[in-house]
Parts: C-alpha cells; sequence; structure tokens
C-alpha cells in the first residue's frame, strides 16, 4: 500500500515531475507484506507487469529488502516490508 503520497498514482506522479522544471523525483513510501519485489512494484503501478520489471529492471528481480530505497527516474521509492 503507497502510504505517501496520499493522491495519484505512479504514472500521475510521472507526468506531474516530467512537467515541472524545479521538481526532481516524488519521494514514495510503500509498506507491504508481500516477499516479492515485482509483485510490489506491479500492484503499486510502478509496472503494467512482473515480466516488464524482469525485462527493464532485472536487478529488481528479487525479494523485498527491508527499509530499501528504490530509484526510478522520477521517483524514490521507500519500501517498508511487514513481515
Amino acid at each position: 500500500m503507497i502510504i505517501e503520497p496520499k493522491f495519484g498514482d505512479p504514472q500521475c506522479w510521472k507526468q506531474i515531475i516530467k512537467n515541472n522544471e524545479r521538481l526532481h523525483h516524488v519521494e514514495v513510501l510503500i509498506s507491504t507484506d508481500k516477499m516479492f519485489l515485482p509483485h510490489v512494484l506491479v500492484e503499486e503501478g510502478f509496472f503494467p507487469s512482473t515480466g516488464q520489471v524482469k525485462k527493464n529492471r532485472p536487478d529488481l528481480w528479487r525479494d523485498v529488502e527491508n527499509f530499501e530505497v528504490i530509484n526510478f527516474s522520477f521517483a524514490q521509492v521507500e519500501i517498508w516490508n511487514a513481515n
């Protein structure tokens, strides 16, 4: 579940960052009980499928590490694993 920001989705944030020179990225906080990172990223809307995660970001084809930070071109994502 995305805790912060409380509005929009990754595609919305991507457009906001792209169209605003003063913003460099959005900080996203996710809390999850899932173990496989691609499932988390697909569920929250960062990728359309786990296959796209494997194809575009093979470094993310793994389990979630607690309190990890993942950087995308438009977002810095911090993931808290509830397990």
